[in-house]
Parts: structure tokens; C-alpha cells; sequence
């Protein structure tokens, strides 16, 4: 599978502005599992991850991609470390720890269909 990243950070980059309109959030804020709902779409063999304080509270949803063994959010690619170092830092996340997302942990983080769609559309458009 080829990953395109530069359409991918620009449909990122393009879609933000109408979350924020749309839902009143950020990637980070409310949107992450929406972003990686739409990822997922676009690359089924993706799995979802989410990286957060204890196994059973989802804090931040990504997107692991095994033939790269990296991590996608809005801030892009990264590997587990960086990702961990991202979020003691930027999040003040004591021992933020990536789980493999279970049935209960999409429950937890609601997915705005329609930013999904649009980020979907707009990115076959790249």
C-alpha cells in the first residue's frame, strides 16, 4: 500500500477549519477519532490506536500503519517515541502508554460522519 502523506497532511490541513465551524473542536479536542475514522476509510488495512493514561479511557485516538510502523494525527507521521514524547510534552500525559482500540473504546469518542466524508472526498480529490 502507498500512503500518500502529502495529501493526507493537506486534507489535514484543509478540513480543520470546517471541524472547528462544524463541531467546535480541533483534532485534538474532540476530532482525533474522527480523523483516523476517515484514515481508516481510506486505508482499511490501518489499524486504530489510542494513546492515553490507563488501558480503559481513550485520551487520543491515531492511526498505526504496520508497513511503516508509525502513527498518523493531525501533527503527521511519527513513531511511537515521538508520539509518547508528544504527549508527555504538549498534553502533560504522566505515562501515556498506545493500546489497540477494543469495541468499548469507540464508544467512548463520538465520530462526526459528516467531517469523515468531506476529509474522504477532499482527499480522493488530491
Amino acid at each position: 500500500m502507498c500512503i500518500n502523506l502529502t495529501a493526507l497532511t493537506e486534507t489535514v490541513e484543509q478540513i480543520t477549519q470546517h471541524l472547528f465551524d462544524k463541531e467546535q473542536c480541533g483534532w485534538f479536542d474532540g476530532g482525533c477519532m474522527t480523523l483516523a475514522s476517515a484514515i481508516n476509510h481510506i486505508y482499511p488495512r490501518s489499524i486504530f490506536y489510542h494513546i492515553s493514561r490507563s488501558h480503559d479511557v481513550v485520551d487520543h485516538v491515531v492511526i498505526y500503519f504496520p508497513e511503516l510502523d508509525s502513527y498518523f494525527d493531525a501533527d503527521g507521521m511519527q513513531s511511537k517515541e515521538a508520539l509518547i514524547q508528544k504527549m508527555k510534552t504538549l498534553e502533560s500525559m504522566a505515562n501515556p502508554t498506545l493500546f489497540t482500540m477494543r469495541d468499548t473504546h469507540f464508544e467512548q469518542i463520538k465520530v462526526f460522519a459528516d467531517v469523515r466524508d468531506l476529509f474522504v472526498e477532499y482527499y480522493k480529490k488530491q
